[in-house]
């Protein structure tokens, strides 16, 4: 009962207050009512859509296996392999290193280059080319090559 009063009063206070207003006054402050409502309207949706996006994120890093596996240190490599490259990783694992890397293995492997990641036939090319040095090439390669255990000359 209490709370009525105390909202009766504040209506007689704001009705009074608008009584004293010419009407464009009495236009001037309702519109800074409903603008300020209006804004704190929006405030809440976008709080709660900032919630919701913040849980979801949480939702998905939590079921991302791959993420998971990576903060564990169990995933050491900064790329995943296919099925395909791990049956050739485990093969190469399986063989002593040597210098001769199969070629349709240096043909598949992507070639790192001044810290940038080239396709094979890309890298080739520009060797070809003169883009980029024989050493530079080997390295890139070599680097490749290092988790199957082989090298290249």
């Amino acid at each position: 009962m209490k709370e009525q009063t105390n909202m009766t009063t504040n209506n007689n206070s704001i009705e009074a207050a608008l009584a004293g207003m010419s009407y464009e006054q009495r236009r001037e402050a309702i519109d800074r009512i409903e603008h300020a409502n209006a804004t704190a309207q929006h405030n809440e949706r976008e709080a709660a859509l900032r919630a919701q996006v913040e849980a979801a994120t949480e939702a998905s890093l939590k079921g991302n296996q791959w993420l998971q596996m990576q903060q564990s240190g169990q995933l050491r490599s900064g790329q995943a392999l296919t099925e395909g490259q791990a049956k050739i990783a485990a093969a190469a694992a399986a063989q002593p290193m040597n210098g001769n890397a199969p070629q349709a293995l240096v043909d598949q492997l992507p070639v790192t280059v001044g810290g940038i990641q080239l396709g094979p036939q890309q890298a080739k090319d520009m060797l070809a080319r003169g883009e980029i040095t024989r050493a530079d090439y080997v390295a890139g390669v070599n680097a490749a090559l290092a988790p199957y255990g082989h090298s290249f000359n």
